[in-house]
């Protein structure tokens, strides 16, 4: 429905182009000097991309597009110092926007059509989109990105610090060890007691022997 009404709009001057998330038109609107021309069609989004000079003449020449009761100039072409540009002005069907020319030249307008939004919803998505494009080509993503990945960094850091710092267990074998020195100073303590009582069985047979005399 949108492409006929597009076509019906603009006859032979509308060519349809392919993309792969939404359908998007060809725009091309030859505007000449004081005669005002119709601008977006309806249900339409218009993308105005390039004004160029078609029949150069002295003098200056105002592309206008007035919304309402306003005009506002868009570019300033003139022959021999700036007889094309490039634009980017989008215009949506509400704005019942229209372009004219103040001065001697007719100028071609082109740029390219796509159906509006059917939501909100959509509209909010475009918009996201739009601002990560603007946050990307500034490389704010990429500073964000950046500093991401120097914080995790330090993160693994300071986990490899606590892993260090923790307090190593006490080898078994060091308990092990400590158990028998303690038996060892029993065993001696006990070897001193078996000896004692050595001594005291030698004095009591000298006793003995000395009675017997």
């Amino acid at each position: 429905l949108l492409l006929l009404l597009l076509r019906s709009h603009f006859g032979s001057s509308l060519r349809v182009r392919s993309s792969p998330g939404r359908p998007m038109a060809f725009f091309g609107r030859t505007v000449k000097a004081e005669k005002v021309e119709a601008g977006v069609p309806p249900f339409a989004i218009l993308h105005v991309s390039n004004a160029c000079l078609l029949d150069p003449k002295e003098g200056k020449n105002y592309l206008m597009v007035t919304k309402g009761e306003e005009s506002f100039a868009v570019c300033c072409l003139e022959v021999g110092k700036e007889e094309h540009t490039k634009l980017d002005l989008v215009l949506s069907a509400e704005q019942e926007a229209k372009f004219w020319v103040q001065g001697k030249a007719t100028v071609s307008v082109v740029g390219w059509l796509e159906p509006q939004p059917d939501s909100e919803e959509e509209d909010s998505e475009e918009a996201m989109e739009e601002m990560r494009e603007m946050m990307e080509a500034r490389g704010l993503t990429g500073q964000k990105r950046k500093r991401g990945e120097e914080e995790e960094d330090e993160e693994d850091e300071e986990d490899e610090e606590d892993e260090d710092e923790e307090p190593s267990k006490p080898a078994p074998k060091a308990a092990k060890g400590g158990k028998g020195a303690a038996a060892k100073k029993q065993e001696e303590a006990k070897d001193d007691d078996d000896e004692d009582d050595d001594d005291d069985d030698d004095e009591d047979d000298e006793d003995e022997d000395d009675e017997d005399e």
